[in-house]
């Protein structure tokens, strides 16, 4: 699972975790009812700057379809794994 850490543009963070527990709660939260407990890969987390951010863009990441919690197509998610592979080439 990719998770995109918006809390701050400045300090964004994009990270590739293990998904290690999912539960459904028996009522509706503020928050939803899904929960996912996770656990973040080594190495596999990048700080999103601008170049990172247009090549989200580029293969149809954007934050709108994040918070719309809409998955990444197959193309997108083969270019977003590509990402983490190329880690070492882009820029920090």
């Amino acid at each position: 699972m990719f998770i995109i850490d918006a809390s701050s543009r400045k300090n964004t963070t994009f990270k590739l975790v293990k998904v290690v527990d999912i539960t459904e709660t028996a009522k509706r939260t503020p928050d939803g009812k899904w929960f996912v407990a996770y656990r973040a890969l080594r190495n596999k987390t990048m700080k999103l700057n601008e170049s990172r951010w247009k090549r989200l863009k580029e293969v149809g990441v954007t934050i709108d379809k994040v918070q719309n919690r809409k998955g990444p197509s197959s193309k997108e998610l083969s270019a977003l794994l590509e990402m983490f592979q190329n880690n070492h080439k882009h820029p920090r």
